[in-house]
């Protein structure tokens, strides 16, 4: 069974192009309402469950009754494995037709419309596993970017941006700068207003899809790196906001906010990607930001680490106080997932994670191209060394597409970036320094002055831990996680590798803490404990949240943006 649903897990929404197991004598499991029963019908079902919004073409009262093909009343991911399973194995058995779900949906949404016509919304549910919708509320102390402004600009290229910034930065009031398009960003976009209160707004594209700030040519002119190559540079500037957009391919961070001058910023519904260190940087001082619905996703400084430093999240090195997280997810990094290092004598501060994910960080086989070939996922072609193989093979894509490669004589050609270079041997066990964590909560110099607050979060697939203390013994409290299948890729010469690794840590609660599968046993205070799961409730949790992780793979690819995802039906199942 468990074999069964990792192949679902990997497969449903990635292989919608596959040809159909068998037609259909009925519409059962039909989601996509086109007589066939294939992947696809599957991977509708899955997307509903996670996002009540998304429509299918069969009308609501035939998919609440069709598509609950295991007959419990309810549409959910369990319906989506089993229709993957039967699409795999005809003679896997749907439950006769019969009732109808009753579901109840309230949205929220919000929706903000100026004088130049662009109007952004915004939408926030959660279906949950008894088949009702929760209303969900993004917490208190949590501000989301302003809906109103006294001036508003669009622009579509790196010069209008550049322009209406400076622009911006003389008015007073609040401001808006609206990116209609993709902005290939030639170099630094520096933020140094205090108190500029500008909001960067991108505006969805008829598919879907959303804006990217795009730093490639800014990082293919850079003969080497460091702060001067982060993307979005927030120094010495405050109040600056940024929603709907994509920040990806910056030499260096894609986003630092830097100094005890810069702060009170908002993040919402961004996405950072491929950028050549950390997705996002907060350190020096930096205070009271608020990221809302982020991913960071494949951040690696390849070249120039071996993956050592780059971090989804990197809120350390003497960060400020009152740096809070709400639904970001920090995945397939090439260091860390969150990270919140401390050198000697650096301040106290408080973190807040609340309702975020982390996982598959660290893996070197990620950034040579081999994971995603091993587990029939598409070339991805914004990987550095991906780039140096089809440059120096130009049928490399053809003969990855046709299956025609052998992961153990994998193309093993120099990639030279930055002013230096790397083999693709280079990329391996043996060499690689990034660290395979999911949450690290601090370092040895991290006294419990320092305090976390961590709810509502899951850890999977992390090489090393899920929730490492990494020798912090800062003060935590910790409310509703789940770790699991962590510690089985860990770094050379690291070990204690498991969902937990928390025991110097001052833990005040610990409530509701599920973990299974660690590669080793969890490391705890005395008196401290994880609960463990019996087996059907784990292949339910793993199912769930790892469709739900491909499902957030997709939309990356396709330059859209998740947004809040709320976990409240995966952690319905542990009840």
């Amino acid at each position: 069974m468990k074999k069964l649903l990792g192949i679902f897990a990997v497969s449903a929404l990635t292989i919608l192009g596959c040809t159909s197991a068998f037609a259909s004598n009925s519409v059962q499991g039909d989601a996509d309402s086109d007589g066939i029963l294939t992947a696809k019908d599957s991977a509708y079902v899955l997307q509903k469950t996670f996002d009540s919004t998304f429509k299918v073409p069969m009308a609501d009262e035939e998919y609440s009754v069709y598509c609950d093909v295991n007959g419990d009343k309810v549409v959910n991911a369990d319906d989506a494995s089993l229709i993957l399973q039967k699409v795999l194995n005809d003679s896997v058995k749907f439950a006769p037709i019969g009732g109808s779900t009753e579901t109840t949906t309230e949205t929220t949404t919000a929706t903000t419309t100026e004088t130049t016509t662009v109007t952004t919304t915004e939408t926030t549910t959660q279906v949950t596993t008894e088949g009702t919708t929760e209303e969900t509320t993004i917490p208190d102390g949590f501000n989301t970017v302003p809906e109103n402004f006294d001036y508003t600009v669009n622009v579509s290229n790196f010069s209008e941006l550049k322009s209406a910034l400076s622009d911006c930065a003389k008015k007073s009031g609040q401001k808006a700068i609206y990116i209609t398009d993709d902005i290939n960003a030639t170099e630094q976009i520096k933020l140094a207003t205090s108190n500029a209160n500008i909001s960067l707004i991108g505006v969805e594209k008829a598919d879907g899809s959303y804006p990217a700030i795009d730093f490639a040519k800014f990082r293919d002119s850079k003969n080497s790196t460091g702060e001067n190559g982060t993307g979005i540079y927030v120094s010495k500037g405050s109040y600056y906001n940024f929603k709907n957009l994509i920040v990806k391919n910056a030499p260096d961070c894609g986003m630092r906010i830097k100094n005890s001058n810069s702060g009170n910023c908002i993040v919402q519904n961004c996405v950072f990607k491929y950028n050549n260190n950390s997705g996002i940087s907060v350190t020096a001082g930096g205070h009271d930001n608020t990221f809302i619905g982020v991913d960071s996703y494949r951040n690696c400084d390849l070249v120039q680490k071996l993956g050592s430093d780059a971090d989804g999240f990197s809120v350390k090195l003497n960060a400020g106080k009152n740096n809070k997280f709400f639904a970001c997810r920090a995945w397939e990094n090439g260091d860390d997932g969150w990270d919140s290092y401390n050198y000697s004598g650096d301040s106290p501060y408080h973190l807040d994670y609340i309702e975020c994910l982390c996982y598959h960080n660290g893996d070197y086989d990620i950034y040579n191209g081999k994971w995603d070939y091993e587990n029939n996922l598409p070339l991805d072609k914004d990987l550095l060394y991906v780039q140096a193989m089809i440059k120096a093979d130009p049928d490399f894509e053809a003969k990855y597409n046709n299956r025609q490669l052998d992961v153990n004589n994998w193309p093993n050609i120099t990639l030279t970036k930055f002013g230096k270079s790397i083999k693709g041997s280079d990329i391996s066990y043996e060499n690689w320094d990034g660290n395979p964590n999911g949450f690290k909560f601090g370092s040895k110099y991290t006294t419990s002055a320092s305090t976390r607050t961590v709810k509502n979060c899951i850890a999977f697939n992390n090489g090393q831990k899920g929730f490492d203390e990494n020798n912090s013994k800062a003060t935590i409290d910790m409310e509703n996680t789940i770790a699991f299948d962590n510690g089985f890729k860990g770094k050379k010469g690291q070990s204690g590798n498991s969902n937990y690794r928390m025991e110097l840590m001052n833990i005040q609660q610990f409530e509701n803490c599920f973990g299974f599968n660690g590669a080793i046993d969890d490391f705890l205070p005395e008196g401290k404990t994880v609960i463990t799961p019996d087996a059907s409730t784990q292949d339910a949790v793993r199912n769930a949240t790892t469709a739900l992780s491909d499902s957030l793979q997709q939309s990356i690819r396709e330059n859209k943006i998740p947004g809040i995802v709320w976990f409240n039906d995966i952690f319905a199942l542990t009840k």
